[in-house]
């Protein structure tokens, strides 16, 4: 398969997001993976939004935890989507590609896990807490998303890597990941996306995957056209 694809947010620059839009993308598209970003409403609903306000992605104003769900879905988040729920995102999804949820709230987690476990569809799925979940490797900490089946060990992620430098430095946690079992992804800062000429570099370089704004260039770097 070559270098695992995952579009940030979603689909990165193609759709709004952290929507169901976005993820619709990923899917037509043939992305190996999303990375989305879970918040809790003001009722204790698990919503996908990165910021803990709704003043930069959607036409409202407010922080999260004082609106419930439904002052939330009333809002616009882009090109007429809704802000979704975690239900709707596992009723879209079915399996078929790997999520990153990625906790942004105290207390999101718990609920997550409930309501994957309700649905009795928790393959493919990985809880990433950047802020607790974390190995040591030769140079640096990653953080790890960890696979709520225990289907696989789940991945280590970098930081944000800003250029082909930014990797080189990482080789030896490269080596260090996969002694320890575990596939690297590399969070790509936009600087890099619109850099890199041959992002085949990365695969050489000992990288499994990618998190990325850019996800269609990558496809094309393993033979898809867009």
């Amino acid at each position: 398969m070559g270098l695992m694809v995952f579009g940030h947010r979603g689909a990165g620059h193609n759709e709004p997001e952290n929507t169901l839009r976005a993820i619709r993308w990923a899917l037509t598209h043939g992305i190996d993976g999303v990375e989305v970003d879970l918040r809790l409403t003001k009722d204790k609903r698990v919503i996908l939004i990165h910021d803990e306000s709704v003043d930069r992605t959607t036409d409202g104003t407010g922080f999260l935890r004082n609106l419930t769900l439904d002052e939330v879905r009333k809002l616009d988040a882009g090109m007429g989507e809704r802000i979704p729920t975690l239900e709707e995102v596992i009723s879209l999804i079915r399996g078929r590609i790997k999520v990153l949820l990625h906790i942004k709230d105290e207390g999101v987690e718990e609920e997550a896990l409930k309501i994957l476990r309700e649905a009795k569809d928790t393959q493919n799925y990985y809880l990433w807490v950047s802020k607790r979940d974390r190995v040591k490797l030769r140079k640096h900490e990653v953080s790890v998303a960890r696979s709520i089946s225990g289907e696989d060990r789940g991945f280590a992620i970098t930081g944000f890597v800003r250029s082909i430098e930014d990797v080189k430095d990482r080789s030896e946690d490269i080596i260090e990941a996969h002694r320890l079992g575990y596939p690297i992804l590399v969070v790509v800062h936009p600087e890099l996306d619109e850099r890199l000429q041959d992002k085949g570099l990365l695969t050489e370089m000992g990288v499994d995957g990618v998190i990325t704004d850019y996800p269609e260039d990558y496809m094309r770097v393993r033979g898809k056209s867009f």
